[in-house]
């Protein structure tokens, strides 16, 4: 009996001191989990940064596929799932029509539909693919001279002096008058990679403007105390320039009317088929310029697209406390802002990840360039 009840005691003795061990393992545990956490979350926020730049890229890559085979970019989709009705379905260009087959004649005009969301189903793509690593839809703008309808008659493109070099033209036949008329080789190519002076409203909305770098002092973007950030104009450090264009006095002196059909010939194709005056060099002057920006606004989701529910097609997050870095990009407006990575900068950060291309770039990265018909 007192054997029992020696070994009782022992055993009690060895259960104590088991719990003190595990009670020290645990704590032990806590301490490395906690900082395995702490070392987790950078490398956590690296892999959403590098999934969200993967997919801009193969979505530029899609978008760059298209202008190599359509000789125009696709409008934004409208950044609404239900849209009350309205064609196109959700994720088809604007202007597709009913089923979103329909080849829009350029955007609508607007500064609303020169900006939405990524048209996935136009390009063949997943609605997980136009999606950031935060589950936010990406911001899709275009340059609108860039989404006409190439192909069509009625286009109103002009095509500028670029295109127009010996290069790109040939003899076409000779008029009434002995003169050699020449005729453009690839007019679609020409209208696409030259876009000229536009013809239609969307002349008001011009060109994209994208701000490279982190200026020192802001040019024409103040903040006023307690309100939302004004935009007065563009940043001008590292500003890609927007296109110059020649007027119709610079680039045909000559008064030679070149859209509309050679007299001698109006039954054949016109609008940009033919021009009636020998081809001219540019006059310092690049027609070379950003067609789209695909936009991430990054973890704090400022300026992003709302698609469902009672909001859906306007803007999250853009309050007066928003980042003076990322309000460019939170605007519906052609200029957006493409700075390094300050997302640690609780006063003014940027965590937007984004991605754009020129006519040239596009053609480029399939092995074409803008450069030849």
């Amino acid at each position: 009996m007192g054997m029992a009840r020696q070994h009782t005691l022992r055993s009690a003795k060895n259960s104590g001191f088991t719990m003190v061990e595990l009670a020290i393992v645990v704590a032990v545990i806590s301490v490395l989990l906690a900082g395995a956490l702490v070392m987790t979350a950078p490398l956590m926020k690296t892999a959403q940064v590098n999934d969200t730049r993967e997919k801009l890229n193969r979505i530029a890559k899609a978008l760059s596929l298209y202008a190599v085979t359509n000789y125009r970019i696709p409008c934004p989709a409208k950044p609404n799932r239900t849209m009350g009705g309205t064609p196109p379905p959700f994720g088809y260009e604007n202007g597709s029509g009913a089923t979103g087959a329909a080849t829009p004649d350029g955007c609508p005009a607007g500064l609303n539909s020169r900006e939405g969301i990524v048209p996935f189903k136009t390009l063949g793509l997943s609605e997980a693919m136009v999606k950031d690593a935060w589950g936010n839809f990406f911001t899709y703008a275009v340059s609108p001279a860039f989404t006409w309808n190439t192909k069509l008659g009625t286009n109103p493109a002009t095509i500028h002096p670029t295109c127009r070099t010996q290069e790109w033209m040939f003899d076409s036949y000779i008029d009434a008058d002995g003169d050699v008329q020449l005729r453009n080789r690839s007019p679609d190519k020409a209208r696409f990679c030259c876009p000229g002076v536009p013809d239609t409203a969307d002349a008001t909305d011009g060109d994209l403007i994208i701000n490279e770098g982190d200026p020192p002092t802001w040019v024409g973007l103040t903040r006023v105390s307690g309100a939302a950030p004004t935009d007065l104009g563009y940043d001008t450090v590292d500003e890609l320039t927007p296109r110059v264009l020649e007027d119709d006095a610079e680039s045909n002196p000559a008064g030679d009317t070149i859209l509309n059909c050679p007299a001698a010939n109006p039954a054949d194709p016109c609008w940009d088929d033919y021009y009636i005056s020998a081809p001219r060099p540019p006059k310092y002057v690049t027609s070379n310029v950003p067609a789209f920006v695909i936009v991430s606004h990054g973890a704090n989701g400022r300026g992003v697209y709302i698609v469902d529910g009672g909001a859906a097609g306007t803007k999250a997050n853009t309050t007066s406390s928003a980042s003076q870095r990322e309000y460019d990009n939170m605007t519906a407006d052609k200029s957006f802002s493409d700075y390094p990575y300050f997302f640690n900068d609780t006063a003014n950060p940027y965590d937007d990840l984004m991605i754009w291309r020129t006519q040239e770039q596009m053609f480029a990265e399939y092995g074409g360039s803008c450069n030849l018909p």
